[in-house]
């Protein structure tokens, strides 16, 4: 088949794939499909122009939707308040997933072994994931709600000899059925249903991960701190919830609001040595040897 040819099937099956999948879905099967094509049949798909001048339109002003959040006051809400028999699995995928802002398949890789109790502090241990990089966050107790008995409960509800942390949990005990990604995607939604939240569809698996970053930078947390708090290695994804962050822009509004005025004083720079006389807008004289320094003399 030439070449225009196979461009051409190639664009009218990524054309039928955009009505029902997103502009980043279908730039991921295009270069899955891609590769298949140069290890098959050995060809140049870097010439199929149209293929991606199509993926490139469709991507243009393309807004992907962000799962909902919780706010600290519902994550308070729902460990306080929620009942431990029908909870208590949710309530501690919500404390690993709030304090170590994990990753669905995170949570579905951790082991009983990446638990360390230390009295006062739980530490786990993330293992390599998607960026392959491992990570390590703490647990501790608030004076709002206790984690801690919350994480040792669950714990001493497991059966023994299972690697996997997270087990089903069902009459108010745990079997011996690990949980999938899907469960963990699901788990917000019962959240914000048990919360009473509109729309509790819109917590989707990444809710978790989405509301600890938002916390963190909330609190003023730097970019470094938000990368390895979230294991990017990129700023691009960080800088999402510094853009997002509602907080942060009340904080620079209020900063903007008290800016002082320009009569409270006259600032004079003077960048080189000099001998000289300063004259301040109220009429005071300074007298001496200046270099390099920034002067604000108020009235």
């Amino acid at each position: 088949m030439p070449e225009d040819a196979k461009e051409t099937v190639f664009l009218a099956y990524i054309q039928e794939m955009s009505e029902t999948y997103s502009p980043s879905s279908l730039w991921t099967k295009w270069s899955m499909l891609k590769s298949m094509v140069n290890i098959l049949e050995k060809r140049d798909t870097t010439k199929f122009n149209e293929v991606e001048a199509f993926l490139k339109r469709m991507s243009k002003d393309y807004k992907p939707k962000k799962s909902a959040l919780l706010s600290p006051k519902d994550v308070i809400r729902f460990l306080k308040d929620a009942p431990n028999e029908i909870h208590l699995l949710h309530k501690v995928v919500l404390i690993m997933g709030y304090f170590g802002g994990c990753r669905s398949q995170e949570l579905v890789n951790m082991k009983i072994a990446d638990i360390d109790d230390r009295d006062s502090v739980i530490i786990v241990n993330v293992p390599e994931s998607k960026t392959r990089t491992s990570k390590k966050f703490a647990v501790v107790d608030e004076k709002e709600f206790s984690t801690l008995p919350l994480l040792r409960r669950y714990m001493s509800l497991r059966p023994k000899g299972i690697e996997r942390f997270f087990l089903s949990f069902r009459q108010n005990k745990c079997t011996s059925q690990p949980i999938g990604k899907n469960m963990f995607g699901k788990i917000p939604g019962k959240i914000a249903m048990y919360l009473g939240l509109p729309n509790p569809s819109s917590y989707t698996g990444h809710c978790l991960r989405h509301t600890s970053a938002t916390a963190l930078v909330n609190g003023g947390a730097s970019m470094t701190k938000l990368k390895r708090h979230g294991g990017w290695r990129s700023s691009t994804a960080a800088e999402g919830y510094l853009e997002d962050s509602i907080e942060l822009r009340n904080k620079t509004a209020r900063m903007l609001s008290t800016l002082p005025s320009e009569d409270a004083g006259t600032s004079t720079v003077v960048n080189r040595r000099t001998n000289e006389e300063i004259v301040s807008s109220g009429g005071s004289h300074f007298q001496g040897i200046f270099q390099n320094c920034t002067f604000i003399i108020s009235n």
